[in-house]
């Protein structure tokens, strides 16, 4: 007797172990057509017949009856005409079909939410609820887009050029002055005497010599421009002549 009574309390909990673990996975309240989405976590499926999907006023003409076989970890979604569901905010309950009385298996208040969007469990199943997600009717849920940031530009990094180091200029070979030498003054001519007792030779004597004197320590330039040859021949007759009366006079003398 035990036995049975063991076993009979077994077969009594675990098909409500099993509907406990259907949950109100998604809805959608500001839509034109309203819904809700159930998902299974259990390994086993769920028959839904004479479940109820209430909002939270007291009008039970507004509750929906629903039935169905929702498979281990599926979905099933209902609609429901627009208006049940208040835009502003509003609750959502999901009861069994239990006797007495239906069994409040899983409940959720929202408040206002975005025009075409969602309200998601995630993850499935078993996550906490997030506002205005992308409607993922009968799927798996996703999570709402994260807003991009536009990259800021970084500026272009200001190129520091290398100074060219400049080259040192090698220093030139001075020149060394040429030295100058002095010019050695020539000295200047001795005028040779003789002894005459003539005046007028004396003197052309002492001329004549000096020209010799003059011709012999400076010698001609063969091949400067510009020599006068006038001038080198009345050179060589003058000392032709003074050296022909020289002689005349010493001859006389040695008479």
């Amino acid at each position: 007797m035990s036995a049975f009574l063991a076993v009979l309390t077994m077969f009594l909990i675990l098909p409500r172990f099993v509907s406990a673990q259907v949950v109100i996975n998604e809805f959608s309240a500001k839509t034109d057509t309203e819904w809700v989405e159930l998902y299974n976590s259990s390994s086993e499926s769920v028959d839904l017949e004479g479940w109820e999907i209430v909002d939270g006023n007291s009008i039970s003409s507004d509750d929906l009856t629903i039935s169905g076989i929702i498979l281990s970890k599926g979905f099933l979604v209902f609609d429901h005409p627009k208006g049940w569901l208040n835009d502003s905010g509003d609750t959502i309950k999901l009861y069994d079909n239990s006797t007495p009385s239906g069994e409040l298996l899983d409940g959720f208040t929202y408040n206002s939410t975005s025009d075409e969007t969602s309200i998601s469990r995630i993850p499935d199943g078993s996550g906490n609820f997030v506002y205005d997600t992308n409607p993922t009717k009968g799927g798996l849920n996703q999570p709402p887009p994260t807003p991009t940031e536009e990259p800021t530009q970084a500026s272009a990094p200001v190129s520091t050029s290398t100074p060219t180091p400049t080259s040192t200029p090698t220093p030139t070979n001075i020149l060394t002055p040429i030295s100058t030498s002095t010019p050695t003054q020539t000295p200047s001519p001795k005028v040779l005497s003789a002894a005459t007792d003539s005046g007028i030779y004396n003197v052309f004597f002492q001329e004549s010599t000096t020209s010799s004197s003059l011709s012999a320590q400076l010698p001609l330039p063969t091949s400067k421009p510009g020599a006068n040859p006038t001038l080198i021949g009345t050179g060589i007759l003058t000392l032709s002549v003074s050296a022909f009366l020289f002689r005349h006079q010493l001859l006389d003398k040695v008479k």
